[in-house]
């Protein structure tokens, strides 16, 4: 290779990292606190839902004062899903998930509706939250695909990763002579040789780990055409299926939720 293009590509190379590192570090950290969302959703909610809940009984739990409730409070859109989740021991209260009707179309998604999430208490049906109170696991998810930025920072955080990808490839070339020479280098004596090494160890894994998940994707969708046909065809029967019976709940909950609570 040319010294002019190598200069240039390790120009670019340098550029590249030291622009998108900041933000590439919020993305890296965010997702990390991410892979405990669940937990940190309970830890969140759970304490102060279960004080104003105080004793209930695990054996009977009132699910019509619940649908009465959210009925009274929302304008529930009864085409799309309706979930309750029952109360448990380290949840100790009902879940409701569904879609409510909005006056005004989205001007950027263009839906009639958006998405509610309350939490009841098991003992009357009240509603006692919204899981919009309850916004810093979510927070740090959006934050690690988003950036909290909606749309645009999903867009914004794609041409990042493009880059990224570009400053990986643009690495290994710098370094592929004497890649798997140098693979386990560790120069002790200068400040500078010793981050030149962690930099290219950590960037090489980096490549390998980054490749690694659109190439098994690819296999797997292969396989799944090529050599187990009957494999695709069992789940597109159990996905045809799994839509009828979505239909008839949707179908069961829209006969239920027109009744008054005097007619439940």
């Amino acid at each position: 290779m040319k010294t002019t293009t190598l200069k240039s590509l390790t120009n670019a190379h340098a550029w590249i990292g030291l622009i998108i590192s900041t933000v590439l570090f919020i993305i890296f950290f965010a997702g990390s606190i991410s892979l405990f969302r669940e937990n940190v959703l309970s830890w969140e909610h759970t304490p102060p839902l279960a004080k104003e809940i105080g004793q209930f009984n695990y054996g009977f739990v009132d699910y019509d004062k619940a649908i009465s409730s959210i009925q009274n409070s929302y304008n529930v859109e009864v085409d799309h899903g309706f979930y309750l989740f029952p109360p448990t021991e380290y949840t100790p209260y009902i879940e409701a998930y569904f879609a409510e009707v909005i006056d005004d179309t989205d001007p950027e998604t263009g839906e009639d509706h958006h998405d509610v999430h309350v939490y009841l208490n098991p003992n009357n049906g009240e509603i006692i939250g919204n899981g919009e109170n309850f916004q810093f696991a979510n927070f740090i998810y959006q934050l690690h695909y988003n950036l909290g930025l909606g749309r645009i920072g999903l867009y914004f955080v794609g041409l990042i990763t493009l880059f990224f990808f570009v400053a990986l490839l643009t690495g290994t070339v710098i370094h592929w002579r004497k890649l798997v020479k140098n693979f386990f280098q560790y120069r002790s004596e200068g400040k500078k040789d010793k981050w030149l090494d962690a930099i290219t160890l950590s960037e090489l894994w980096g490549c390998l780990s980054t490749s690694c998940m659109p190439s098994q994707g690819w296999c797997l969708i292969w396989l799944l055409f090529t050599k187990f046909p009957t494999l695709y065809f069992f789940i597109r029967v159990i996905r045809s299926d799994y839509s009828k019976q979505q239909d008839l709940t949707n179908h069961t909950l829209k006969n239920l939720v027109t009744l008054s609570p005097c007619q439940g």
